[in-house]
């Protein structure tokens, strides 16, 4: 005789959803590796920049971003490490003084210098403006582990209810009521026990 009784297993509930309306949607994104391996838990925000790839919401900053590279006497070429690469640099120094930019190539972060800066530890300064991430996304399903070399697929809700409380950022991030009105956009509202944004 079989018995419909017995207790399989159970579930524990991070309150990480707090209401059913609007329906939680799931859709896949990718999320960018980094110069460091990282661990990012459920209820992580993501934002996405102009190639489309999610990053954690606050780290992504836009604005002018200098690279530093060793010289040494020789080489004339220095690859950028910027994920996504940028469409242009603004200038290049060697020391405290300007460096002729002969070439860029936007597909492989290839930069050219019209000569070989002297041998030096991170004396070759190459600046461009990172795009930076537009706005908040989506909210990341479930804990993943990103590492150095490749992006990771991950599934985010991209519409739903989420608890305020268990929503999170970037360490040093605050999140503001601009992100919580460009996710509201999305179809992704916030609800903390009673007080609802």
């Amino acid at each position: 005789m079989t018995n419909l009784n017995q207790k399989l297993g159970s579930m524990e509930y991070d309150d990480l959803v707090s209401d059913l309306t609007p329906k939680p949607q799931v859709r896949a994104g990718t999320l960018a590796h980094g110069g460091a391996e990282i661990s990012l838990k459920r209820g992580t925000i993501l934002e996405k920049d102009s190639s489309g790839k999610l990053h954690i919401l606050g780290t992504n900053p836009g604005g002018v971003v200098t690279e530093d590279f060793n010289g040494d006497g020789a080489a004339t070429t220095f690859t950028l490490a910027a994920n996504p690469l940028p469409l242009a640099v603004k200038g290049a120094k060697v020391g405290t003084s300007d460096a002729t930019i002969s070439s860029y190539n936007a597909q492989t972060g290839v930069v050219t210098l019209s000569s070989a800066p002297a041998a030096g530890t991170k004396n070759v300064h190459i600046s461009y403006e990172a795009a930076g991430a537009s706005e908040p996304y989506g909210i990341l399903c479930d804990d993943v582990t990103v590492g150095t070399t490749a992006d990771e697929v991950v599934p985010i809700y991209t519409a739903g209810c989420f608890n305020t409380k268990k929503v999170i950022a970037a360490d040093d991030y605050t999140i503001t009521d601009a992100d919580f009105d460009a996710l509201r956009r999305y179809g992704i509202v916030f609800k903390a026990e009673a007080d609802a944004r």
